[in-house]
Parts: structure tokens; C-alpha cells; sequence
């Protein structure tokens, strides 16, 4: 008699392995900064959302006595389709366009390193992704769609924890940006207030004078190089908070 079983996978267990690809501290960050430049976005906030609401009487808060228990991503790019619902919850699936940054598709897994419940709203749709037990499950629910027609994703941490070093973040998220096509401004905030934000602006840039001597044609003529130009890009940091 032969008996067919299917494989038992712990997908918590599986998760984690993947996640130990990772082990930098912003890496969740950088990997929703990296899917919100692919779906074209331009704009990326970062919000944290504290336990209680401190003190506002004016002065800045103190952000090293804030607790913070839910980390919101927002990006105004293209909104969800089914394909990118179907992709989000298929772990190292991928982006079927390699071109792009995020093609190996574990990059959203990385918010199980801060949270067991992620939840993604886009386009009137949202999707919470939870365990029971060492399984992973999948609920969807239709929404109000976001007036802004924005993507969010919300991750109530595993445990409240004090916010990161801004100046740190910030410092990190300008490496990441300089190597993205499109976002032009990411901005951090606590609850309502802003804490630090980063532009990205380019020039309209500046015509080289090719030297007479240079090879303009490849071999057999497919490529011809008609004109060169300097184009630069420019960051710049403003930061609301005197304890960064």
C-alpha cells in the first residue's frame, strides 16, 4: 500500500531563514524604499506611532523616553493589482521584471523581523498577513480607498521599543536613495510631527565636449555615441528635531 503525504514546511522557521539574509538594522527600510521605487513611487514617509500620546505643549519631544508600538510605510506609487497581491504573499516568488531592484521577492518578508502581523492597504484593498501557531495565513478585506490613492503598510511591532537614531536612519536612507530612479523625498515623523526629511533633486545638466579623437561607433556600427552629458544629483537633509 502506498501512502502520499505532502511535505510539512514551518514557514515561521522559513521566514527566519530568510530574514537571516539580512541582518542590517534598517534593513526593512531599504527594502520597502526599494518596492516603492519600482512601483514608481516619489514620494516615501516613514511614520512611528507611539504608545501614548506625549506631551505637546510646543517644546520638542523627547524622543529617546517615546515608546513606539506600530511603524507605518506610506508610498504614492502604482497601486496594488492582483498580480502584486497574489506576488506579496509568495515568499522569494519575485518581480517578474528583473530589471527592477525588488526581483527576488523576499524583500517584504523582512517586516517579519519587527512585526507577526503585517498589514497592507492599496488600491481599496487590504491584506493582514498573521501567524497561528508556525503558519502564516492570509486574510482580505475590501476598505475605503485612500483618498491620495496611496500604498501603506503597517507593522505593529512585536514588542514597543524606543524610535531609531534619527540622525542614523537618516544617514542610512540617503545611501539608499542616491541609487533609486525615481523617489525624490522621504520624510520621518512621530505620530504628527516630522522629524527629519530628505529631497533629491537633479540639475538640468551640463553638455561634454566630446574630443575629436574619441571612437564614437562600436565595431559593426550598432552603437554610436551622438552626445555625452553631466548629470547630478543633489540630496539635502532638514531636520525639525534637536535630539537626532
Amino acid at each position: 500500500m502506498c501512502e502520499i503525504r505532502p511535505v510539512e514546511v514551518n514557514q515561521r522557521d522559513l521566514v527566519d531563514k530568510v530574514l537571516a539574509r539580512y541582518p542590517e538594522e534598517f534593513t526593512v527600510f531599504r527594502e520597502l524604499l526599494q518596492n516603492a521605487d519600482d512601483a514608481g513611487a516619489e514620494n516615501f514617509t516613514i511614520v512611528f506611532q507611539a504608545s501614548h500620546r506625549y506631551a505637546s505643549n510646543g517644546t520638542k519631544p523627547d524622543l529617546s523616553s517615546v515608546k513606539v508600538c506600530k511603524w507605518l510605510v506610506r508610498n504614492d506609487g502604482a497601486p496594488f493589482q492582483d498580480p502584486d497581491w497574489g506576488r506579496l504573499t509568495k515568499i522569494a516568488e519575485g518581480n517578474p521584471d528583473e530589471r527592477k531592484i525588488g526581483a527576488f521577492g523576499v524583500g517584504f518578508f523582512s517586516v517579519f523581523s519587527v512585526t507577526d502581523k503585517p498589514i497592507v492597504k492599496s488600491n481599496g484593498k487590504m491584506v493582514s498577513i498573521y501567524y497561528e501557531g508556525d503558519k502564516l495565513y492570509v486574510k482580505k478585506e475590501e476598505i475605503i480607498r485612500d483618498s491620495n490613492n496611496c500604498t501603506v503598510i503597517e507593522m505593529e511591532l512585536k514588542q514597543t521599543s524606543t524610535i531609531p537614531r534619527i540622525f542614523e536612519l537618516t544617514r542610512f536612507l540617503v545611501t539608499s536613495m542616491t541609487f533609486l530612479a525615481r523617489i525624490q523625498c522621504i520624510t520621518i515623523s512621530l505620530d504628527d510631527t516630522e522629524l527629519s526629511r530628505l529631497t533629491k533633486t537633479r540639475n538640468k545638466g551640463q553638455s561634454i565636449v566630446i574630443p575629436e579623437h574619441m571612437v564614437r561607433r562600436s565595431p559593426g556600427d550598432t552603437m554610436t555615441v551622438a552626445s555625452v552629458k553631466l548629470i547630478c544629483w543633489y540630496l539635502s537633509r532638514l531636520s525639525k528635531s534637536t535630539q537626532l
